[in-house]
């Protein structure tokens, strides 16, 4: 009789972290992501607006991404067609690539280090949308390249983040501007809408996986206890 009545909630357990587990991979923000790739202006790929949106260039962005050892990786992101669209400038000014909350607050000086490329200044911080930032439309936790000479050009850092599917969002002189389609849906199942960024995950959260293996070993337990019985 003891058994008649923890099994069933031990089933539903089992069952609900399965159910949940299966839910979480679904978005693929915050997901492991591939070391090389690129996106170009579409749907998915990267939304523009201003100049960027109306001239006959194709803007883009690729990276390659390395592992150094020792939990360093090496990060290398090229940009292309931002310089060459229409009106007094039309290059990027500046661009942000997201970050891991904790590399801004409380900080982690290892987060981005060893930056190369035509950067003027750089700053982590929270930025949103608004005269600075035109057409962004969510907030974006991340680093702010001030760009020195336009744009299209290759930039590298160092992190000490594993690479993950996130966002990015380039400003153009006036109001041109451009950003991942997956900005505004961090639930999308489609890697395309993303970049590959520094690592976002929390720690302290279960992967999907870990999920799905306690729920199935619950479950073969309580299978296990019904046989004996």
């Amino acid at each position: 009789m003891q058994f008649r009545l923890t099994k069933t909630p031990l089933l539903a357990l089992a069952a609900g972290l399965l159910i949940t587990a299966s839910a979480a991979a679904a978005p693929v923000y915050g997901t492991a992501a591939s070391l090389t790739g690129s996106r170009t202006e579409g749907t998915p790929g990267l939304v523009t607006g201003g100049a960027y949106a109306s001239d006959s260039l194709t803007q883009g962005i690729s990276w390659e991404i390395t592992s150094l050892g020792g939990g360093l990786w090496s990060y290398s992101y090229t940009l292309t067609n931002f310089d060459g669209a229409p009106g007094a400038g039309a290059g990027v000014s500046h661009w942000i690539v997201d970050l891991t909350d904790d590399c801004y607050r409380p900080g982690d000086p290892a987060c981005v280090t060893g930056i190369g490329g035509p950067v003027e200044s750089s700053e982590i911080g929270s930025y949103s949308g608004g005269p600075s930032n035109p057409g962004l439309p969510a907030n974006i936790i991340g680093i702010k390249f001030n760009v020195a000479d336009g744009g299209d050009a290759t930039y590298t850092f160092t992190s000490n983040r594993a690479p993950v599917w996130g966002d990015v969002y380039f400003k153009g002189g006036r109001i041109h501007y451009a950003y991942n389609s997956g900005l505004t849906n961090h639930l999308s199942e489609n890697i395309d809408d993303f970049i590959a960024r520094p690592n976002g995950d929390d720690p302290n959260v279960p992967e999907p996986g870990t999920l799905m293996l306690f729920g199935a070993a619950l479950i073969a337990g309580a299978g296990r206890m019904r046989r004996r019985r």
